[in-house]
């Protein structure tokens, strides 16, 4: 019996230094596209506003959908973050990065698939992710009066 040769076995190792493989065609799955709007949801629940969801899947191998909120002000921006993640643990989704929690101006919560970005109004204007990602497909989220 051979030895077996991990270049043979695992070839997308084998990529040119700094050159990335591009994610292949595939739907996106429908947990994915819940997952996102449950985050929103979320960040609706602790009074976030403009929130937009971007379905970013044939535009970047990041991530599958985007969502974007702002909060007014650090302890609003760290008190919609918290609820997502605290309201998301219960339901066995933990994110697997955080970014931001030092100053609460962006707190990005990346659950791999989809990545949910939380501003202050000033940093989200400066940074501009909207224009960024203009092409992809947008969702805005609001919160529908009741009759």
């Amino acid at each position: 019996m051979g030895k077996s040769n991990w270049r043979n076995d695992f070839p997308e190792l084998m990529q040119p230094h700094g050159q990335q493989t591009a994610r292949p065609p595939r739907p996106v799955h429908q947990n994915i596209a819940q997952l996102a709007r449950r985050a929103a949801v979320l960040a609706l629940e602790k009074k976030a506003t403009d929130i937009k969801i971007f379905d970013v899947h044939n535009l970047t191998s990041i991530a599958d959908f985007f969502v974007i909120c702002t909060g007014s002000v650090d302890t609003h921006v760290r008190a919609i973050f918290e609820h997502i993640v605290h309201e998301l643990k219960k339901e066995e989704i933990r994110p697997w990065h955080v970014e931001g929690r030092e100053r609460y101006h962006w707190v990005l919560i990346d659950f791999v698939d989809v990545v949910v970005h939380v501003f202050q109004p000033e940093t989200r204007e400066f940074y501009g992710l909207e224009r960024l990602w203009g092409d992809a497909q947008i969702e805005e989220i609001r919160d529908e009066p009741t009759s």
